[in-house]
């Protein structure tokens, strides 16, 4: 693409696909995904100029790398999915805010962030080991609700999810949480739970639920710090490990048992007495 006409040469997965400094001439200048099976090994829009846009109702397989630039726009809303079934793809989208719904899904492939990944849609693991190399994640929502070989490597990271919900199944799935934490901004809670673990035991960090209310699902996981700054709605589950909880606004009564849960601090704020209780 480094320059003159197009020839309709459609890239296969062992094709790279790089834009720069030749492939634009001037402002407004855009590349369109319009094809429903797009795909490519790397793609890299390194060194392109006149801030051009990448645009389409349809997504992109990628099976390698990918490189955004700040100098570009992105308004395409199919779906970007990583396919790689090796180790040591690096994605770097300068920042963007993607409009895109994003999933990981190559068996064996492994994915690691240079920057922030950040989409107004879906963020989904399927397949592979998604490492956030102690960048930011944000996305309406995470969705890994497979049985797939998975990891997910937040180590000094933050997963903020805006408006949806953590839903996943720790069947076949790693979580490394070290000093990491999980921020949700959901709605509806009274019709479905904003942080949803089913099947086996992961251990979390921090989880904190910004929301007007809260609701939660997990068994016999274990938590280093679990935060609602709101209303804590509706809880089930049971068998969890907590060294704190920390509920600033009213509990519904009948969770304060938190039933076949050990937890180290119990903080919440009595609402009729106007006073903060702390249960070790």
């Amino acid at each position: 693409t480094s320059g003159g006409s197009p020839v309709n040469c459609i890239p296969s997965a062992l094709d790279n696909v790089f834009f720069d400094t030749n492939s634009f001439s001037a402002i407004n200048q855009s590349v369109t995904l319009n094809i429903g099976n797009a795909i490519c090994r790397n793609m890299s829009w390194l060194g392109s100029r006149f801030v051009p846009t990448l645009t389409g109702q349809y997504g992109v397989r990628i099976f390698g790398s990918l490189t955004f630039i700040n100098q570009m726009k992105y308004t395409a809303q199919g779906e970007i999915m990583f396919k790689a079934t090796s180790t040591g793809k690096t994605i770097a989208t300068a920042n963007l805010l993607l409009s895109s719904p994003v999933s990981f899904a190559g068996a064996g492939g492994e994915w690691i962030l240079q920057d922030s990944l950040k989409s107004t849609k879906q963020v989904s693991l399927i397949a592979g080991t998604l490492n956030a190399n102690s960048k930011v994640i944000w996305a309406y929502q995470f969705f890994s609700d497979y049985t797939s070989n998975r990891s997910l490597i937040l180590d000094n990271s933050k997963f903020r999810i805006e408006l949806g919900r953590w839903i996943v199944n720790g069947t076949n799935m790693t979580l490394s949480s070290s000093g990491s934490s999980i921020v949700i901004n959901g709605q509806d809670s009274r019709n479905s739970f904003m942080f949803a673990h089913a099947g086996p035991s992961l251990t979390y960090n921090i989880v904190q639920f910004t929301s007007l209310e809260t609701s939660f699902q997990a068994s016999n996981c274990t938590f280093s710090k679990l935060i609602v700054d709101g209303n804590f709605w509706m809880l089930n589950g049971g068998g969890n490990k907590y060294d704190s909880i920390i509920v600033r606004g009213w509990m519904e009564p009948r969770m304060l048992g938190f039933t076949n849960d050990t937890i180290n601090t119990l903080s919440t704020y009595d609402i009729a007495r106007d006073r903060k209780s702390t249960r070790l």
